[in-house]
């Protein structure tokens, strides 16, 4: 079973930043945006279980959030542009 709380850990470790923090700051949302994704994608985790998870982490989101955070970076993978700032998020 996928421990969704030691992926968390795991970011935080790579990247020093609290993405859980409620806050608005640019390199935290698209870290949060980063770990949707990630589950969604690598995971296979439906955007609902995704929530529920945010929320048992203490990100408070609603499904829409998710949708969009996973939309996101979807685009930013697909158009490659910001494919070296997704990288330098974690540098």
């Amino acid at each position: 079973m996928i421990r969704v709380d030691e992926i968390a850990h795991k970011i935080f470790e790579l990247t020093g930043v609290n993405f859980v923090a409620n806050t608005r700051k640019r390199k935290e949302t698209d870290i949060r945006a980063f770990f949707c994704y990630l589950l969604k994608d690598k995971y296979e985790f439906t955007q609902e279980e995704i929530n529920e998870e945010l929320n048992d982490l203490g990100i408070k989101r609603n499904r829409s959030n998710v949708s969009h955070s996973i939309s996101k970076i979807k685009t930013m993978v697909k158009n490659g542009i910001k494919e070296r700032y997704l990288i330098d998020l974690f540098i």
